[in-house]
């Protein structure tokens, strides 16, 4: 196996409050195909973290990336510099992200201009169908677009969920889940 530093870094940020759900399960959908010789992955609960909301005060902007506010952010971003694929994960709660999901990528403002080069995948759980939460997924390509050294990565949309968590991931969800996993693999 392949040394950490010669592995590819991949952050998984779950922005579910429950942590075997959905939105956990489609993520190992797509990790579990990653080769554990090539990729070094983390998952990130952010309901296991405390992160303050922006204060839009942009301190950051003044001190080259760094947020004034003293919360398990410091920690996390560490994490996001060293990271080449960013997976953000949520389940989508009446036609948005989470509140958890959306505290982090307001924070993830701190690291505009300086956050090393990184592409960033989306995956979401929705009781409502896929088709009906494309405006979610506009709105992440607008959050894509803000970094300059991001790139758009994959989306994987498990649109029509049950709301019960004993229920088994759609075939098809679980299927572009392992194809955006060999997207990954196959793409530097």
């Amino acid at each position: 196996m392949k040394e950490l530093a010669d592995r590819r870094r991949v952050l998984v940020v779950l922005g579910s409050p429950r942590l075997t759900g959905h939105t956990a399960r489609l993520s190992h959908a797509l990790t579990d195909n990653l080769p554990d010789d090539t990729f070094a992955t983390i998952f990130l609960n952010l309901a296991q973290q405390r992160i303050s909301p922006c204060r839009g005060c942009r301190a950051c902007r003044a001190s080259g990336g760094q947020c004034v506010q003293q919360d398990d952010m410091q920690r996390i971003y560490p994490l996001l510099q060293r990271t080449q694929e960013l997976i953000l994960a949520s389940p989508v709660y009446f036609y948005n992200f989470t509140a958890q999901m959306k505290l982090f990528m307001d924070r993830t403002y701190a690291l505009r201009y300086t956050w090393s080069p990184v592409r960033v995948h989306l995956l979401l759980t929705a009781h409502a169908s896929a088709a009906a939460c494309e405006s979610l997924v506009a709105l992440f390509r607008r959050y894509v677009s803000c970094f300059p050294h991001m790139l758009l990565g994959g989306v994987v949309i498990a649109g029509g969920m049950a709301p019960e968590l004993t229920i088994p991931l759609p075939e098809d969800a679980a299927a572009r889940a392992h194809a955006l996993a060999r997207h990954i693999v196959e793409t530097d």
